[in-house]
């Protein structure tokens, strides 16, 4: 009995013991478990606290991609309106040099014509001035006596001074008038100044005459 008590005893604190040692375990369990649970929270409230800011990025990221592509947009069709502008200024400076290039030529001809016009109308000015001294030079040949070879070389001289004189207004005239007005009027007063010269020249030989018979007089 005392060996079969005594192994009981023994037993019993074998059991004793386990349970300790589980009640132990347990206590350490809890405690473990209360750790990792609160753990666990902390780690819930950040994982909120991130969500909550990454909500927050992605709300602004979404607004300044919309934003971006807002102005990108205006951007896009600003650059098509200035390409347009560039090429319709592209095209208007074409033209306006093809034009400017065809106001050039034209005036090149007009300026051509005019110079052959003017020298034209110049040879037959000269040609009548010519003719017209001739005429009045074999007048005043026909006219005069021998004794009158003197006073008649004299009145030539003034004759011809008055006619360069003439000449030399008339080109002062002309050069006036073609500064003044567009080159087809031009035309018109130099022709009109051309044959006026003979009724000078008759004013010249009239005066030319008169001196003459003053000279005879005297």
């Amino acid at each position: 009995l005392m060996k079969s008590t005594k192994e009981k005893d023994d037993q019993v604190e074998v059991l004793r013991k386990t349970l300790e040692e589980l009640r132990e375990k347990q206590q350490s369990g809890k405690i473990r478990t209360r750790l990792l649970a609160r753990e666990n929270n902390s780690k819930q409230d950040e994982i909120r606290s991130l969500s909550e800011e990454c909500a927050v990025k992605d709300e602004l990221l979404k607004s300044a991609q919309q934003k971006g592509e807002v102005e990108n947009k205006k951007l896009k069709e600003r650059v098509r309106e200035q390409e347009q502008e560039k090429a319709d200024l592209r095209t208007l400076c074409e033209r306006k040099d093809q034009e400017l290039n065809k106001t050039k030529t034209n005036h090149k001809r007009e300026s051509e014509e005019l110079k052959g016009t003017i020298q034209q109308i110049r040879r037959e000015n000269e040609e009548t001035l010519l003719k017209a001294t001739i005429e009045e030079m074999q007048m005043h040949l026909q006219t005069e006596e021998p004794t009158e070879a003197a006073a008649s070389f004299y009145n030539h001289q003034q004759l011809n001074k008055t006619t360069t004189s003439i000449k030399s207004l008339e080109q002062q005239k002309w050069a006036s008038t073609v500064s003044s007005r567009p080159y087809r009027d031009a035309i018109k007063p130099v022709a009109e100044a051309g044959q006026k010269r003979p009724a000078g020249l008759d004013d010249c030989r009239v005066k030319t005459e008169t001196g003459n018979q003053e000279q005879q007089l005297e």
